[in-house]
């Protein structure tokens, strides 16, 4: 496959001498390009400063290739010196010296400084100037020339080869260049544009000054150039494009130079297909004003008019559907394709190898093109989406057996998990073909449930557990739904609330703590004066009786209803009562159950058989259908079975109630019976 591009060369190269007498250059940049060259520039002369303006004829659809904006410095000139490019400061330094030094005519160090422009220049601009402030030093320790050299691309013109050279002559009588030229000059087809790019001096007393290119004089040089007022100026202007030499301002485009004039067509003296060009100088020997310093060389020339410039690239691998059109495209020419069409270009859909072959002016070129296809992966995450926080999606990529895939977080797996709230992007390639995907992945909240913090209730109470307010759907362990549970037992309990289809969830801890254990014991009975003593006593607890007390213990002495209620060092609290009553532990009361009032001496009379402690009684006797038969309050009361109108009572059983007082307490007490009556 034919492959030829231009190349920028852009450093410093000091080349070899041929002889003794033989003077060092530096190639600075060269170049072959479809386009052209345009150089101006502007000089002080004598003065310290001014300005001045060139015109850069640039065609129209050109872009800047290349170019560089140079300040020259004569004598030892030190200090930094900005000027202005159409309104635009551009500062020299020591730090953009670009040339060799040597010893200037008005001594010294002298150099060439530059700055790239390149990417600052419009090529829609066809004329500059610039503007030199005054300077501080001597009139031999200034800058002096300034040049811009532009280079310029352009699809519709044909391939011009440049070269710019920085000389380091250190002004003697004659100096000799050898030039080895990195591309071959075709002076057969085109001009040579050989420029001296100089200044400075007019020659005033003779015409000592001269160039001479391969052994032949073009002529001297001297005098001031077109953007001098005076017998000073810079010299060396000219365009160069398409096969065409332009000279610019005094300087003409033939072979001959004279006074101004120092740009030479040196096609005639330059062999067809040689790179190398003598060139000589001689000075005027007595130095200022006679001599004129020579900064730069600069040589525009057409290439070989048949050397390949047909380039479809290399073999290649495309991804299907993506298309390639191949571009033969040369000015003038004629092409025919593998499949015999006949335009410049030619569009690939389909594998294969391809060829063109080209007809220009007399010249046949041909090339040739291996085009592939692989395929694209099938690549597609969904759309975007949202899920529940916490929750994770699986994110899953095409297989491509001999690709690569690469998500954004560096796994390389087939599939990945990845969160609510991120966004993921995936790369699969195969072969040179690559597809992305991005998706993102939205968040929605769930619902905030806090059931608060864990809890404890006493046995045989419950809690109640309520959801926030809202409008979620609520669920709580036991399976119901209601916005509040009940709870009377130990254990963990969850509630859940769900809206939009998430579901948020918190858990408390219910721990039921047992109650004190209160017993006061059955009711007592209790002597009249003394008194008892009830103990409730457990670790921790508080205590509050009855009557407001709040000891572990509490005596009695009297009746009482009591109660006392006991709260645990838990919090729980329980409760017990006792009545307690008193009684006269002296008192004595003994009744019979039948007597025989016959007589006999025995068991006549129905009276108590134990009566102590009793103060006073009241006997009431009833017979069974209610009628009283006898009724005493004496304390030796007896019946004797007889009415109160002496008649006897038949036997059977009788009624009583015996009513009396304990003598020493005085409380009333009450007895009742049945009693037999035998004869």
């Amino acid at each position: 496959m034919l492959l030829r591009r231009p190349f920028a060369l852009i450093i410093l190269l000091r080349l070899m001498t041929w002889s003794e007498s033989t003077q060092a250059q530096v190639l600075f940049w060269s170049d072959q390009f479809n386009g052209g060259v345009v150089t101006g520039g502007y000089s002080i002369g004598v003065g310290t400063s001014g300005s001045g303006t060139f015109s850069t004829p640039i065609p129209a659809g050109s872009t800047i290739h290349w170019a560089y904006l140079f300040g020259t410095q004569v004598g030892g000139a030190t200090q930094d010196l900005t000027v202005q490019l159409n309104g635009t400061p551009y500062t020299f330094t020591a730090a953009n010296a670009v040339g060799p030094v040597f010893q200037s005519t008005y001594g010294g160090d002298a150099m060439v400084h530059g700055i790239d422009v390149t990417n600052v220049l419009d090529p829609a601009i066809t004329s500059y100037t610039i503007t030199v402030p005054v300077q501080t030093f001597s009139v031999s320790n200034v800058y002096t020339e300034f040049y811009l050299f532009i280079a310029y691309s352009n699809p519709g013109l044909s391939e011009v080869s440049a070269v710019l050279y920085l000389t380091d002559q250190n002004c003697q009588e004659f100096h000799t260049y050898a030039l080895s030229l990195p591309f071959p000059v075709f002076s057969s087809a085109s001009p040579v544009a050989f420029a001296s790019m100089g200044g400075y001096a007019a020659n005033t007393t003779a015409d000592c000054e001269s160039i001479s290119v391969n052994g032949t004089l073009l002529g001297s040089y001297a005098g001031g150039d077109f953007n001098s007022g005076s017998d000073f100026g810079a010299s060396g202007a000219f365009a160069y494009g398409n096969g065409t030499l332009t000279g610019l301002g005094d300087d003409l485009p033939d072979q001959a130079i004279a006074g101004a004039d120092v740009l030479s067509d040196v096609a005639a003296l330059v062999p067809d297909g040689s790179t190398n060009i003598l060139v000589d100088y001689q000075h005027c020997p007595s130095g200022s004003p006679d001599d004129n310093h020579i900064w730069m060389m600069a040589l525009a020339y057409s290439s070989d008019p048949c050397e390949s410039v047909l380039d479809l690239g290399p073999d290649t691998t495309l991804c299907v559907g993506e298309p390639l059109i191949l571009d033969a495209s040369l000015p003038n020419a004629t092409y025919l394709w593998q499949d015999g069409t006949s335009a410049a270009t030619y569009t690939v859909t389909t594998a294969g190898t391809y060829f063109v072959h080209v007809d220009l002016q007399g010249c046949a070129f041909d090339d040739t093109i291996a085009v592939s296809f692989d395929a694209v992966p099938d690549l597609d995450l969904g759309n975007d989406t949202s899920v529940c926080e916490g929750l994770e999606v699986v994110l899953s990529a095409a297989s491509v057996p001999s690709g690569t895939i690469l998500w954004s977080n560096g796994s390389t797996s087939q599939s990945i998990m990845a969160q609510a709230g991120t966004s993921v992007s995936v790369v699969v390639t195969n072969g040179g073909c690559s597809v992305s995907d991005t998706i993102s992945i939205g968040l929605i909240p769930a619902p905030l449930v806090d059931l608060g913090p864990d809890r404890s209730i006493c046995d045989g109470t419950s809690a109640v557990i309520a959801m926030p307010p809202g409008n979620a759907t609520a669920l709580w362990s036991d399976g119901s739904t209601g916005p509040t549970l009940s709870v009377s037992t130990s254990g963990l309990v969850w509630g859940q609330l769900t809206e939009n289809g998430c579901a948020g969830r918190d858990t408390v801890l219910i721990t039921v703590d047992p109650l004190p254990t209160v017993d006061l014991g059955p009711d007592q009975v209790i002597c009249v004066g003394t008194a008892i003593e009830l103990d409730v006593f457990l670790p921790g607890a508080t205590y509050v009786w009855y009557d407001g007390s709040l000891g572990p213990s509490h005596g009695f002495g009297t009746p009482a209803d009591a109660w006392v209620t006991v709260t645990g060092a838990n919090g729980c609290s329980a409760s017990d009562s006792i009545r307690i009553d008193t009684d006269e532990c002296d008192l004595e009361v003994v009744m019979p159950n039948v007597f025989s009032p016959n007589s006999d001496g025995d068991n006549q009379v129905f009276q108590a058989i134990v009566l102590k402690g009793v103060g006073q009684v009241e006997l009431v006797l009833w017979d069974r259908w209610g009628l009283e038969l006898f009724r005493s309050t004496d304390l030796a009361f007896a019946w004797n079975g007889r009415v109160p109108g002496g008649n006897a009572v038949p036997e059977g059983t009788y009624f009583w109630v015996l009513h009396y007082t304990a003598k020493q307490s005085g409380l009333a007490h009450e007895l009742h019976g049945t009693v037999t009556l035998l004869r």
